[in-house]
């Protein structure tokens, strides 16, 4: 009896100390984060719009949330991103094979606001 109670007390310690998060709870976005994702929620649907300068927008925005000196890798993989995003084909220095698809998408809208989207994944 006391190498099942053993083992349950086993299982249940390992399932209690997986269901917990090591770094803390998730950061709540402050006021200046949230400006910031509304920017880029703009510059976004300004590239798709095909505005001149959006795409360079885009790239300025999005290298706010990076630190260039510990990610040096960022600014060329924000700057393909946006050339991507705006309906570009891939840079020369991309791999060969290398093609860009977006997921389908499903959009509700209610009353002319958005009320749910979903990606369809399809194999």
């Amino acid at each position: 009896m006391s190498t099942r109670l053993l083992a349950v007390l086993c299982v249940a310690v390992c399932a209690a100390a997986g269901c917990r998060m090591a770094d803390g709870p998730m950061p709540m976005p402050g006021p200046e984060d949230l400006n910031r994702l509304e920017d880029l929620r703009h510059d976004v649907g300004n590239v798709v719009a095909g505005h001149a300068e959006a795409k360079q927008d885009f790239v300025d925005d999005l290298l706010v949330f990076v630190k260039a000196d510990t990610k040096p890798e960022a600014p060329a993989a924000i700057s393909e991103l946006a050339r991507l995003v705006a309906g570009q084909p891939p840079s020369a220095n991309a791999p060969a094979d290398y093609a860009f698809g977006f997921f389908p998408s499903l959009v509700t809208v209610t009353d002319a606001t958005v009320s749910a989207a979903h990606q369809v994944f399809t194999p």
